[in-house]
C-alpha cells in the first residue's frame, strides 16, 4: 500500500521531468500509489483526490487471462480504457479488440468486459463515469479499505 508521504498537496512545488511541474494550492502529485487485487488494481482517483469521475491503474502481467470479466449493471458506469504501457486485448460482449497505443476502448455499462494482457503484459488507465447521474465511488476504490483478494 502507499504511505500517506506519497500523495501531497501542494500549495507550490516543483518537480523534475524534463523541466519542471508548478502545483496551484489544492492539487496533486500521487507518485506510488494504494493498491487492491493482489497489486493490480491501482487506486489512482483517491490517491490524486478525484471526486467526479472514477480512475484506476490496473497492471496486468504478460498473457494474463484471469482478469475477471463483468459489466457495470450494479452501479451503471461506463468505462473508458487506455494502455499506457504494453498491449493486449479487451474482450467486449465476448468480441475481443485491440488495446494498445493505437487504440482505445469506451464500454457501455451494461456490456461484459475483460482485459488480457500481451506478451509484454499491459498498464491500463480507467475511467469511469455514470451517465445522467453524480459519479459515486466504490468503497474498493477508496483509500485504506481492505483487498478483497487479501487473505486474512
Amino acid at each position: 500500500m502507499g504511505d500517506a508521504g506519497s500523495t501531497r498537496t501542494l500549495a507550490k512545488a516543483r518537480h523534475r521531468l524534463g523541466g519542471q511541474l508548478a502545483l496551484e494550492p489544492g492539487q496533486r502529485f500521487a507518485g506510488v500509489l494504494e493498491t487492491v487485487y493482489l497489486g493490480a488494481f491501482k487506486r489512482a482517483r483517491a490517491e490524486l483526490g478525484v471526486e467526479s469521475f472514477g480512475m484506476a491503474v490496473i497492471d496486468l502481467p504478460p498473457d494474463f487471462d484471469q482478469y475477471p470479466a463483468h459489466d457495470h449493471s450494479h452501479d451503471r458506469q461506463e468505462e473508458v480504457f487506455l494502455a499506457l504501457r504494453g498491449s493486449g486485448e479487451i474482450e467486449i460482449d465476448g468480441e475481443r479488440f485491440p488495446l494498445d497505443d493505437n487504440h482505445i476502448a469506451r464500454v457501455a455499462w451494461e456490456a461484459r468486459r475483460k482485459i488480457i494482457s500481451g506478451p509484454d503484459g499491459i498498464r491500463v488507465l480507467a475511467l469511469s463515469g455514470c451517465p445522467g447521474k453524480l459519479y459515486e465511488a466504490p468503497d474498493v476504490s477508496k483509500l485504506g479499505q481492505p483487498d478483497p483478494m487479501a487473505t486474512s
